[in-house]
């Protein structure tokens, strides 16, 4: 399982600042605001845990490729 404290980088739609934030924090509240120009950016919680579940299936095949070697 991932750690949900790791920062995954979401880049700002307007200026294109890299704003770094934590999987927990972004599940309990998937809004973020850019520190440079202020715009606020909703993370779709639902797309973040189907991208987490794709990272989390290919992290289990990659462990199991390597076990087999």
């Amino acid at each position: 399982m991932l750690n949900c404290d790791v920062k995954i980088p979401f880049p700002c739609p307007k200026c294109g600042e890299q704003i770094e934030e934590s999987i927990a924090r972004l599940e309990e509240n998937p809004t973020l605001t850019c520190p440079r120009c202020g715009t606020s950016i909703q993370i779709e919680a639902e797309d973040l845990r189907r991208n987490l579940k794709q990272v989390e299936d290919a992290l289990e095949k990659f462990r199991r490729d390597i076990g087999d070697l």
